[in-house]
């Protein structure tokens, strides 16, 4: 389990709020994870924006990882982007940097969405294990036409603060009925079927 490497961490984590002096880092982080990475100019964007909430998580100084998600009129939050350096990978990190991305968002939302790539397979069991539920195939989504699923993670009304907001939003998501489940897992097996052999 990603969380039980947390033990393994030479020094506590720490999450904060990003700042323009942390961008060099995430823009590094950000084209070692992704085929299409954002650019600087978008990221100094996520900054200022005050819709945003774009942190980062540090241990002994050293930026290891960031998320970046927005709140949206009508109850909806977004993850805009989640990256780990790979030397931090599965040691709970993203983890950590969601639920405090969420919990940020929580008073403005009652919904979160993201769009992953449909060949992503640890991507999708990583949000999977955390609530989220695959919605729709959105086809030809990123620059080279792949698709990419969109995902969704329903909040309850009555979460408190004595979880984390993503243990709270699963209670919800275990008591959905079985049509919803089926179809997440139907759309999970058409698409690997569709787009051949996973890449992480």
């Amino acid at each position: 389990m990603e969380e039980d490497g947390l033990a393994r961490l030479e020094g506590a984590p720490s999450i904060r709020k990003c700042v323009e002096a942390d961008l060099d880092k995430v823009l590094e982080l950000e084209r070692i994870s992704f085929k299409f990475p954002y650019d600087m100019d978008t990221l100094v964007r996520y900054v200022e924006l005050g819709s945003a909430v774009f942190l980062v998580c540090e241990v002994r100084g050293d930026i290891i990882g960031y998320i970046i998600s927005q709140w949206q009129t009508g109850g909806t939050g977004s993850i805009v982007s989640i990256a780990v350096s790979p030397a931090h990978r599965n040691k709970g990190i993203g983890s950590i940097l969601l639920d405090h991305a969420i919990a940020k968002m929580r008073d403005r939302i009652s919904v979160v969405e993201l769009q992953v790539s449909v060949s992503n397979a640890d991507a999708v069991r990583f949000y999977q294990r955390r609530g989220f539920r695959v919605t729709r195939v959105l086809h030809s989504y990123y620059p080279d036409r792949e698709a990419a699923f969109l995902m969704t993670l329903r909040l309850q009304s009555d979460c408190t603060s004595t979880g984390t907001a993503v243990q709270c939003a699963r209670g919800l998501e275990r008591r959905r009925d079985g049509a919803a489940l089926t179809l997440d897992r139907k759309l999970v097996r058409r698409s690997v079927g569709e787009h051949g052999q996973d890449r992480a």
